[in-house]
């Protein structure tokens, strides 16, 4: 059985990460080194296998950036990467998290996500770059209550 390890990204992660979003076709281009802190990564040994991240504010956090490497997929990586994170925004005080996502919808829900119209997010959320110009205006917009 192989082993995993999750962990904080630094700023040595970074192009790794771009990297893995952006062969997945995920958003990249606007994370800057400062929100690297927000972020979680999954390893096999040295190498990222996954990442997740988040931007917050207050009570609110829009979910971001949540991608496991093809050839690791449905091992459980991902669901344990999620919950580690939802866990850590219930003990830093988050009430809401947000997503927009075109490809995710119903990993989402079974983790008690609820689609909701795009209008009715948080302003923070809606004036972050993520938004605004990085997802397209069909991505679906998503809530939870944690």
């Amino acid at each position: 059985m192989k082993s995993f390890t999750f962990h904080t990204a630094v700023i040595d992660d970074k192009p790794i990460i771009l990297q893995l979003l952006k062969e997945n076709h995920l958003p990249y281009e606007d994370i800057s080194d400062s929100m690297l802190q927000e972020y979680r990564i999954a390893k096999e040994k040295n190498l990222i296998i996954g990442c997740i991240g988040i931007q917050r504010d207050a009570e609110f956090a829009l979910l971001r950036s949540f991608c496991i490497q093809n050839s690791y997929r449905n091992l459980g990586i991902g669901k344990t990467i999620y919950s580690m994170l939802e866990n850590e925004c219930k003990s830093n005080g988050i009430k809401e998290l947000y997503l927009l996502t075109s490809t995710a919808e119903s990993f989402f829900l079974k983790r008690g996500f609820l689609t909701i119209d795009r209008t009715n997010a948080p302003e923070f959320l809606k004036n972050s770059s993520e938004f605004q110009y990085v997802c397209p205006t069909s991505a679906i917009c998503m809530k939870k209550i944690i």
